[in-house]
Order: structure tokens, then sequence, then C-alpha cells
């Protein structure tokens, strides 16, 4: 339903998936092939490939999140049932931070994408951990026309051979 915000988890063991929506499993599977997909990213909110098959999430996403193991049922239900407080890091408010995923490596560089809002400016923050403490690198403004990329789709790079960091999006830029 259009305007309405669902909590969304999926689940892998290594031999069952499961599906959650607002904190309860609504389907399940367990799927006849491996689901390892050796070094090709792992895209949150679009296929990942190129036009005419590109397709963009036509919403927000909000605290994605990747864990190293399977959540229990109880631990997605309580995640959901917090509701607004969410996983959020305290301190801080709103959907307009965004956790930057898929790095690809290109000439020696770790290229990030993030889809945002056509014309409104990004400060570009990075940090040892997801807790920080978060240092500005740069502002970016999302394009107002499709560079190739998507709507609002941007893109910035830092040195491979610079030291492990997560990156992050900031709206209102400063």
């Amino acid at each position: 339903q259009r305007g309405v915000w669902y909590h969304v988890a999926a689940t892998y063991d290594g031999n069952q998936s499961i599906l959650y929506v607002n904190g309860v499993a609504e389907a399940s599977a367990t799927p006849g092939f491996p689901l390892d997909y050796d070094t090709t990213p792992l895209f949150i909110g679009t296929t990942g490939t190129w036009s005419p098959y590109l397709n963009m999430f036509g919403g927000l996403i909000d605290e994605a999140s990747i864990y190293n193991r399977a959540l229990s049922a109880g631990e997605i239900a309580a995640i959901y049932n917090v509701g607004s407080a969410g996983k959020c890091i305290p301190g801080i408010q709103g959907p307009w931070q965004n956790q930057l995923f898929n790095p690809q490596l290109v000439g020696g560089n770790f290229l990030f994408e993030f889809a945002g809002v056509p014309g409104l400016a990004y400060t570009i923050e990075s940090a040892p951990s997801p807790n920080g403490p978060w240092t500005k690198v740069a502002n970016r403004t999302s394009p107002l026309a499709d560079q190739g990329l998507g709507d609002g789709v941007f893109q910035f790079q830092v040195p491979a051979r610079a030291p492990a960091q997560f990156y992050r999006t900031v709206y209102p830029a400063y």
C-alpha cells in the first residue's frame, strides 16, 4: 500500500529462506541451489543491471542491515516491535541518513552509488565503525537528470588502499 511503512526482513540459514513482513513470517522456501553468488555485489533497492532491465525500488529504504547469521523470528519481531525507535544510533534522527552499500572496485578505487532526491545536496561521511565517530568526506548534489545511472543517482570514489571505513549520506548537507 502506497504511503505506508513496512518492516521487511528476510533470513537464510544455509537451508531455508524466510520472508517477514511487519515482524511476521509471510513466506518460506528451500532453494534448490546454493544462494552464494560468488563476488557478485548485493544490491538493495535496485536490480543492479543496466537499461532496459534496471529497476529501482519506488520508495524509501531506512535502516537496511545485513547480518552474518540468520536472525531468529523473535529477534525480527523485537526489531519490528520497537517501531520508530528502530536500530537508529541514539541521538540521530530521521530517515535521511543512509548507509552506502556495494562498492565496486574500479581502477584502484572503491566506487559507491547512492540514489538521492534529484537536486538535493547531501554530505558524505565516513567512520571506522557503524557507531562512528563520523567525519565529513565531501558534499554531493543528486543530479536533476538521469546521467545513465537512474534518476537522482550519483557516485563517489575513495582509494581502495584507504583504511576500511563505513560510509553514509546525510541530508541536509552541511
